[in-house]
């Protein structure tokens, strides 16, 4: 069973700040190849999150963005899990491929 804790973060112009320690936690985060979920990702890895997993469904967004958080925090900090989460079989199926590359559980998970 994925474990789950809730957050809030504040941006401001220096960056992320939170409200409760979120820092060494594993997230993982939908749609996270561009907008709203691009943003959360970078906020949470600013906040220091250990590791992120990004989960959407355009393959070449995932992966060049991806790759591009990687060049930015540090090589590893992101997987990119490509899935359509309005698939519950497949997704759930994906998901436990991914689960283990932690080394731990998600503890965010941002939707």
């Amino acid at each position: 069973m994925l474990q789950l804790q809730f957050f809030f973060l504040l941006t401001t112009a220096a960056g992320a700040e939170t409200i409760f320690n979120i820092e060494g936690k594993i997230a993982l985060v939908t749609g996270g190849a561009q907008g709203i979920g691009y943003a959360t990702i970078d906020a949470l890895l600013q906040a220091g999150v250990r590791g992120v997993t990004l989960v959407d469904e355009n393959v070449a967004k995932g992966r060049s963005t991806a790759k591009s958080f990687n060049a930015k925090y540090g090589y590893g900090r992101v997987i990119f899990l490509a899935a359509d989460v309005s698939n519950g079989n497949i997704f759930e199926g994906k998901i436990r491929l991914k689960f283990g590359c932690w080394k731990g559980p998600w503890n965010l998970i941002v939707q």
